[in-house]
């Protein structure tokens, strides 16, 4: 198999190139003041990023006035969309009253009220600013809570920034060891030996493979995270089973269950926990959450989270400049109020349909892909190989980035939306229209994709 590189030749890139004039403008200068020309990883994209000038319900405009239909949804968050107009009203209020006031805000309460009141293992919880400081307090909490200092996290699972998850999220395979017995692997630099220690990394979805690794170091292990759906290997849901028996065994070794729901906690009312039937110990919590705004939060059983209580004698210390300030409040407290059990209904069965749409259009273009996810999730992969783990996310890697990367350009050139590895989900404001509109747009971009992989990659060929 020959080495598949983009040389900004294709009909795709060419198109894409006078589309988004000011956006490669904009992108070339932001390089003299930001190290590649951003400050977020994950907006970066192939030749350059599109700059957005306004979004409103379920559309996107960018600086060159294209519109595009927008499945990233700022990667989740923005299950109301763009600009929601109770979401808005609750934001503007607070402005007039004042945005942070360096103390506890009548909707700080509320929004833990309706967390708690939704979330059936969540007795208490607290607010951080992002997702990545949600994790970090709930394995800190872990560790004071069982005296042990061991983490378990499962390969290709993504739960934030710090040193202590940012392992085995995408590792170079050559260096991940066995299936059945992951190595621990540094996702980016600066992350210590001491720490690669007490991080353990275990298969998604292989029970006897990580009944084994539990069972070996239970006596040192304090936690155990994992996503009811892990996002960042392309929306793999867990199956029912693995979840019960890592409740079952964590229950049964004094080890903390974490279940990681900033991305899944859009599923049901509940979370995914509520669809899976499973109840962690604790759970952590973003995106949605926030209407928009940045947040995080960390929820669960009452007495692991009183450890955090002021009023107790020697509590665990839990500050920041931001936590619960009244602006993000006042928006999450209004989008947990739209975010019902209908809206969720109705957005999932939106997804599925795409989902099975999308579906349809490879196997009819005669490309191997599939799409994985539940409800108003879903991400592509190229591979007709059942996708239930990192590993079976990176079949066809190698050959199959350049055809995502053009798909993701073609898409764009199409109006649609969607971060570089094609993850797609479901926002409220759209409808039927903008579904077909998207399969549309997919069965030309696939069509203009596939003289392309079979002179290339023809091993993506059904």
């Amino acid at each position: 198999m020959k080495e598949f590189v983009l040389t900004g030749e294709t009909e795709i890139e060419k198109e894409y190139l006078p589309r988004t004039k000011k956006s490669r403008t904009f992108d070339q200068a932001a390089c003299h003041y930001l190290p590649g020309g951003s400050t977020r990883s994950a907006t970066d994209s192939h030749p350059y990023p599109i700059y957005m000038d306004s979004g409103r319900g379920c559309f996107l405009t960018d600086v060159d006035g294209n519109e595009y239909i927008d499945f990233m949804n700022n990667y989740t968050v923005l299950i109301l969309g763009h600009a929601h107009p109770r979401v808005n009203q609750a934001i503007s209020e607070q402005m007039q009253k004042g945005v942070l006031l360096g103390a506890p805000s009548q909707s700080q309460y509320e929004l833990g009220r309706k967390i708690c009141e939704r979330v059936d293992s969540v007795e208490k919880v607290r607010f951080c600013n992002t997702g990545t400081e949600a994790v970090m307090y709930a394995l800190r909490a872990a560790r004071a809570v069982t005296g042990k200092s061991e983490v378990v996290k499962m390969e290709g699972g993504f739960h934030g920034n710090t040193e202590q998850v940012e392992i085995s999220v995408s590792p170079d395979l050559a260096l991940a060891g066995p299936a059945e017995r992951p190595v621990s692997v540094p996702d980016t630099q600066g992350i210590t030996q001491g720490v690669l220690e007490d991080v353990l990394v275990a298969p998604y979805n292989d029970i006897d493979c990580t009944r084994r690794i539990i069972h070996e170091n239970r006596k040192e292990i304090a936690a155990v995270i994992v996503e009811p759906v892990m996002g960042y290997s392309g929306m793999v849901p867990a199956k029912r089973e693995f979840l019960e028996f890592v409740r079952e065994i964590t229950a049964q070794n004094d080890i903390i269950l974490v279940f990681d729901e900033i991305i899944s906690f859009r599923l049901a009312p509940g979370g995914a926990q509520e669809m899976y039937g499973v109840k962690p110990d604790l759970t952590t919590f973003g995106k949605t959450i926030g209407g928009g705004l940045a947040i995080g939060a960390f929820g669960g059983r009452g007495d692991i989270m009183d450890i955090f209580s002021p009023k107790r004698k020697n509590p665990m210390h839990h500050s920041g400049t931001f936590n619960g300030n009244a602006i993000t409040m006042a928006a999450g407290v209004a989008a947990m109020t739209e975010i019902d059990g209908a809206l969720l209904s109705y957005v999932n069965e939106l997804g599925d349909r795409l989902r099975n749409g999308i579906q349809e259009i490879f196997i009819r273009n005669g490309i191997r892909g599939q799409l994985t996810g539940v409800g108003s999730l879903m991400n592509v992969h190229f591979s007709n190989q059942d996708v239930v783990d990192l590993r079976t996310a990176k079949a066809n890697w190698n050959s199959s980035l350049p055809v995502r990367d053009l798909l993701n350009l073609a898409l764009k050139n199409h109006g649609i939306y969607t971060p570089r590895r094609v993850m797609l989900c479901i926002s409220s404001p759209m409808t039927s229209k903008e579904i077909q509109q998207t399969l549309k747009a997919f069965d030309q971009s696939l069509g203009e994709l596939k003289p392309i992989i079979q002179r290339n990659c023809p091993e993506l060929l059904m």
